[in-house]
């Protein structure tokens, strides 16, 4: 994963692992949650293997001693997820023809935005194949879309959006 690079008073720092340095340069993110994921990395790294305690000490040891990236981390209701979904809809340019969410979480936007817009919804199955989650009875099948959009709630390090690029379509993220 890639930091991502964000302006300061020392040049520029990564949001999620909290790297600082004079200018922005393409490298490998240690994004850690905290302390025990640094030392559990370390220890993992020369070759010790971790105890039953160990992960609820590393747990502790994130908690009291978190990264940036997880400092300011808040739960998002998804009444607000809803309604950051429909304000995102007009967002949505005119030629996109289906919505599809990624699995899992990326399903609540797509079918908000699929039925605001009144468009099918499709979903990636474990095979990696776009497929029709339905249309319901009262509809007749609809023609094969032309252009997705590739819904998705969030994105952390861009690993999900990456895999997409292989579709055509449009990706996108609510937060």
């Amino acid at each position: 994963m890639r930091c991502i690079w964000t302006e300061n008073e020392d040049g520029v720092c990564c949001v999620n692992c909290g790297h600082t340095r004079r200018r922005p340069s393409y490298r490998n993110c240690a994004l850690r949650k905290g302390l025990g994921d640094s030392i559990a990395g370390i220890t993992s790294a020369i070759g010790i293997k971790p105890c039953g305690g160990c992960k609820g000490r590393q747990g502790k040891l994130n908690k009291k001693f978190s990264t940036p990236a997880f400092e300011n981390a808040r739960l998002i209701p998804t009444v607000e997820l809803i309604h950051q979904a429909v304000r995102f809809c007009d967002s949505v340019p005119p030629e996109i023809d289906a919505v599809c969410g990624v699995p899992r979480s990326g399903m609540i936007p797509a079918s908000v935005i699929a039925a605001h817009l009144h468009l099918p919804l499709y979903s990636i199955d474990k095979r990696g194949y776009v497929t029709n989650v339905g249309h319901g009875q009262r509809f007749k099948a609809t023609p094969e879309p032309a252009r997705f959009l590739f819904m998705d709630d969030t994105v952390a390090s861009g690993a999900a959006m990456r895999q997409l690029e292989a579709f055509k379509g449009v990706t996108a993220a609510i937060y």
